[in-house]
């Protein structure tokens, strides 16, 4: 069953007695099977007030109100939880909520994985940035993409 969990993060990661590694805190998980797993499943303007305790996981997508976001979202998520296992802390963990959104919206968080890990291996660093790859919206639809 396809589905969105909305809130990847090493917090949410659990590993069991017999070695088993589990996600937890379903609380805002979506069945993407209601709606198919090519379509927008989460409002993200539902979701506001859980910023400030998970911004530094979330991807853009779900950081613009006006916007829908599916299962890359949670890809996203997971990269940033690869960023937090490797280096101790979430991308751009140091920002404070109020300078980690003016950033945002500067456009000063670039999500470079040699920034953001520099002596990174060359498979783990090209996973990151295939993670960390964002098409918008609005490039999709002046470059006539459909995808």
């Amino acid at each position: 069953m396809p589905i969105v969990h909305g809130d990847i993060k090493c917090a949410n990661i659990f590993i069991s007695d017999d070695g088993r590694i589990k996600l937890g805190d379903f609380g805002i998980m979506m069945d993407v099977s209601i709606r198919g797993a090519d379509q927008q499943c989460f409002d993200s303007g539902l979701i506001s007030s859980m910023i400030a305790n998970k911004l530094h996981w979330m991807a853009p997508e779900v950081l613009q109100k006006k916007t829908l976001y599916n299962q890359p979202a949670d890809v996203w998520s997971l990269g940033c939880t690869m960023v937090e296992m490797l280096t101790g802390s979430p991308p751009y963990k140091k920002f404070t909520t109020y300078d980690w959104i003016t950033a945002y919206h500067s456009g000063l968080l670039t999500y470079d994985v040699q920034q953001l890990i520099p002596d990174l291996s060359d498979d783990l660093s090209d996973l990151l940035e295939q993670v960390f790859r964002r098409e918008t919206l609005q490039q999709k639809l002046k470059s006539g993409s459909n995808q």
